[in-house]
């Protein structure tokens, strides 16, 4: 999966005095936008590659043809030493420092540093919690291992007694079959990340122009750009390798 970048097209400059360039685009094109609904409890990351499942709505492209559960933790306050966060049934163990005693996660200085340390042990034993994460500020958004509804059984729950410390539902949602979407043919990419818990459902996203591959979010394992350009066959879409 490409990194995660900072949502730069979404809310500007992030930090006072800084800005973090990168090549969202691979050529000269016409950039075409448009408004899409995402489908009800799926997270959206920002830049990443989308579909349409069975009832028209905006999901993540994967290329099986279905769809990945996905889940949030929101870091939102800080957890103390022993607090506990647990998916798939097994505790991961909030620590100052590490104690070599089961999953555990270092408390950084702030809830963002929390955030990505606590992404990095999942996806570090991703076959454990049968799930992947990726952090983007104090947000942690969860992806399930594997394609499908399998994925809808990945358990979630937080034991955090700071009441900012959230997490999405009590499982992973939104992992569907490849029977469930009528194609698996990428059809745009997001302009702006999308909350798994928004009520509104609508956002942004790019339906035409030439895009540097590296600069998306894909499904795990999907790195070849021969096989990115062919997931946009048929769609007004381009991806080339930016030199």
């Amino acid at each position: 999966m490409a990194a995660t970048y900072p949502p730069l097209l979404a809310t500007g400059v992030t930090d006072q005095g800084r800005f973090d360039p990168f090549d969202l685009y691979g050529g000269e094109s016409d950039i075409v936008t448009d408004q899409g609904e995402a489908a009800t409890g799926q997270a959206i990351r920002q830049f990443e590659v989308l579909m349409r499942n069975a009832d028209g709505k905006l999901v993540p492209w994967t290329s099986a043809g279905g769809g990945y559960a996905t889940g949030l933790i929101t870091v939102g306050g800080q957890p103390v030493a022993a607090e506990t966060v647990t998916l798939n049934g097994v505790a991961i163990t909030f620590r100052v420092t590490v104690t070599g005693t089961g999953v555990e996660c270092v408390i950084g200085g702030t809830t963002a540093i929390t955030a990505s340390n606590l992404a990095t042990v999942i996806t570090n034993n991703r076959e454990t919690f049968q799930a992947t994460a990726s952090a983007s500020g104090n947000v942690v958004t969860l992806a399930a291992e594997d394609v499908g509804t399998a994925g809808n059984s990945v358990t979630l729950v937080e034991g955090v007694a700071d009441v900012g410390f959230t997490v999405s539902g009590a499982t992973l949602t939104g992992g569907s079959s490849a029977e469930d979407t009528p194609s698996n043919n990428a059809i745009g990419i997001a302009g702006q990340p999308l909350d798994a818990a928004a009520t509104n459902r609508w956002f942004p996203y790019f339906t035409g122009g030439i895009f540097n591959h590296q600069a998306l979010v894909w499904p795990a394992g999907f790195m070849s750009l021969e096989e990115r350009k062919r997931a946009f066959d048929g769609s007004n879409i381009g991806v080339r390798q930016v030199l």
